[in-house]
């Protein structure tokens, strides 16, 4: 098994609360680090990603929730048959 497969099939039996929690937290990572490389100030990164932007994540988690949801329900199904 290469790494990629390995990593893929670990992907896959995630549940659906995890992917989404990995997916949130990567968003939110990759917000911060380019309002950083933007911004090269902590204090002002901070402020913007808090105040403006608010959690970028909380309205972004329900609908990725649903998308990882809909294949985990069908993988069920199907197997069953």
């Amino acid at each position: 098994m290469t790494a990629y497969s390995t990593m893929k099939s670990f992907w896959q039996n995630l549940s659906p609360f995890w992917k989404t929690l990995a997916i949130c937290l990567m968003v939110e990572t990759g917000l911060f680090a380019g309002l950083m490389i933007i911004s090269h100030s902590l204090a002002l990164t901070l402020i913007v990603q808090i105040v403006v932007l608010g959690p970028a994540s909380i309205f972004l988690a329900p609908a990725i929730y649903r998308k990882n949801k809909k294949p985990a329900r069908g993988k069920r199904f199907s197997l069953s048959r």
